[in-house]
């Protein structure tokens, strides 16, 4: 009689625990679920056409795997989207494959487009880099990607290649040491 009443209360506290496990990954569930839309409304919150970056961020491809990194202000220009409908914490870089995460960023005033110096010859050439490759903007780093670039070069000097890369004009040292 003393084992059966055992083995009732065994499985009554068995099935007490496995309810509470159950109730517990429910709610677990819930809670990221709630954490996702909060995070899309962040991102969608966070969206601009014109952003400036407010600490070193990474940059990614279209399968959001990480392939560089872009420096504190820099300023870049957002593809097109629907705030209200997007689903996505990643943000497309206007005329890219790039993509950047919706955090560490803000608004910024339109951007300057990159613009050519009158006195430089335009040339006919095109830079190929191997697979790492830093670029630089008026002489402090700017950009840096872990996979190479094939970019036409727009002019140089004596010290850079000036190409046109996230539609901003980037220097590129011809000399490395």
């Amino acid at each position: 009689m003393k084992r059966k009443k055992r083995i009732k209360i065994k499985k009554k506290n068995t099935i007490f625990f496995l309810g509470i496990i159950f109730i517990s990954l429910v709610c677990l569930l819930i809670i990221l679920i709630l954490n996702e839309n909060n995070n899309l409304k962040k991102a969608r919150k966070n969206y601009h056409k014109y952003i400036i970056t407010t600490k070193k961020i990474n940059l990614y491809n279209k399968s959001r795997k990480k392939i560089g990194t872009l420096e504190k202000n820099i300023t870049l220009e957002l593809a097109k989207i629907n705030p209200k409908t997007h689903k996505s914490k990643y943000f497309q870089i206007n005329n890219s494959n790039y993509y950047i995460l919706y955090k560490n960023i803000k608004k910024y005033p339109k951007k300057e487009a990159a613009s050519h110096n009158p006195n430089y010859l335009v040339f006919n050439k095109n830079i190929d880099t191997n697979k790492k490759v830093t670029l630089y903007q008026k002489n402090k780093k700017a950009i840096t990607l872990n996979i190479g670039i094939n970019a036409p070069i727009e002019y140089q000097d004596n010290k850079n290649y000036y190409i046109t890369f996230l539609e901003y004009l980037q220097e590129h040292y011809k000399f490395f040491t």
